[in-house]
């Protein structure tokens, strides 16, 4: 901020963009990406952690049923309301790619003791789906992210896409348009952020960080993760 402006303060003059910064003020990330129907942003931060059911103001539910009241907002969007409904519903292994890394190690460990059990104690053994639906229950605010670059555990932009539309069975036609590295650059090293209004924001300085997976992918807890 300078001189105590807002970017509310600074954009008095342009009637639209005051409208907007309105509209999204005090919302999260994922908020604001599931109102710019931006399905990869909102895939990406629940694959860092965020959780979709503790976000203060409208649901992210909400956010991707009905449409904004500020110019230019966009429609219902099926490929983002698809990710958000998969992710705020109970852990199945199919939904783990929406589930931060300190979940997905958290229920790892569940899955890791018990095989443990079975080759250590003659204790009897319950099937694989009472231990899925034990799982269920494990909620995301039980296991706490680590901050900083080095936990990021998010596969690639095009891994992601293909994820969800395996997934959703979604067509092409509608999956959210991801433009390609040369479109999204300027000469001034800025990405183009394809959200309302052209806002623009810096490029990563590691373009590799967000293609590190992370190690407990649990195969071999014989669990299919898709």
């Amino acid at each position: 901020r300078r001189h105590q402006n807002d970017a509310r303060s600074l954009s008095a003059e342009c009637a639209e963009m005051l409208e907007y910064l309105t509209y999204i003020w005090g919302m999260q990330p994922i908020q604001i990406a599931c109102d710019a129907r931006m399905a990869d942003a909102v895939h990406a931060a629940l694959a860092r952690g965020a959780d979709p059911l503790a976000v203060p103001g409208p649901s992210l539910l909400d956010l991707c049923r009905f449409v904004g009241t500020y110019p230019g907002a966009k429609a219902p969007c099926k490929e983002t309301s698809a990710v958000v409904r998969f992710a705020v519903q109970p852990w199945i292994p199919e939904a783990t790619p929406l589930y931060g890394p300190a979940f997905r190690r958290g229920v790892f460990g569940l899955f890791r003791l018990r095989f443990q059990l079975e080759r250590q104690t003659a204790l009897p053994r319950l099937p694989a789906e009472i231990w899925l639906h034990i799982a269920s229950f494990v909620q995301r605010d039980w296991f706490v992210e680590a901050s900083g670059p080095a936990v990021v555990a998010i596969s690639g932009v095009e891994s992601r896409r293909a994820w969800r539309k395996r997934r959703f069975g979604l067509s092409s036609d509608e999956m959210e348009v991801i433009l390609d590295e040369d479109e999204c650059e300027r000469p001034d090293m800025t990405v183009i952020d394809p959200a309302p209004h052209g806002r623009s924001s810096p490029a990563p300085s590691d373009p590799k960080s967000e293609r590190i997976v992370d190690a407990t992918g649990a195969t071999t807890a014989r669990i299919t993760w898709v």
